[in-house]
């Protein structure tokens, strides 16, 4: 179990790498995929007391903020008991 100290400096690290996943999507003017990076940032930092899904809030949040496309993924109960596959919506900045 960490001390609050630490989860404090896991989170501040959490939240730097977030930062950054949002700067290479700008920078390679690409999409960012929200589920997949917040389950990597989840295992990559799993002290920070934060759920992939609360990661993934803070990914989209930032990407909105910073006007990069997002994918999300969830997956889709009826779908699933069909065939197995994910539910995938996209998110432009530039969609109207």
């Amino acid at each position: 179990m960490l001390t609050e100290t630490q989860q404090s400096l896991v989170r501040q690290l959490l939240d730097e790498a977030v930062r950054e996943v949002v700067a290479d999507a700008v920078e390679s003017d690409g999409i960012l995929h929200a589920g997949q990076d917040a389950i990597r940032l989840a295992h990559t930092y799993p002290g920070s007391g934060r759920s992939p899904a609360e990661i993934s809030e803070q990914i989209i949040e930032a990407a909105v903020h910073a006007g990069v496309t997002i994918e999300m993924s969830r997956p889709d109960q009826s779908r699933l008991s069909r065939s197995g596959q994910a539910s995938t919506a996209r998110l432009s900045p530039h969609q109207g």
